[in-house]
C-alpha cells in the first residue's frame, strides 16, 4: 500500500519522526509553518548550553 492509499506507516513517519532533510522537524510541522519557531527556540537553547559549557561545543549550531 502506498501513501496515496493511506499507508499508516507513512502517516506516522510524517507526524512523529523528525527528518534531517527539513532541519529535524517533522514534515507535518514544516508544512504547518511551525518549523521556524521550533528551530529558533532550539538554536537559542543550544546557544545557552554553549555559553554554560563551551568546551563541549566544537562547531556552530
Amino acid at each position: 500500500m502506498n501513501a496515496a492509499w493511506g499507508d499508516p506507516s507513512k502517516l506516522e513517519a510524517d507526524v512523529e519522526h523528525s527528518q534531517g532533510g527539513v532541519g529535524y522537524v517533522s514534515p507535518q510541522q514544516r508544512h504547518a509553518g511551525q518549523d521556524v519557531t521550533l528551530l529558533q527556540a532550539r538554536h537559542a537553547l543550544y546557544q545557552q548550553a554553549r555559553q554554560a559549557n563551551p568546551a563541549r561545543w566544537s562547531g556552530p549550531t
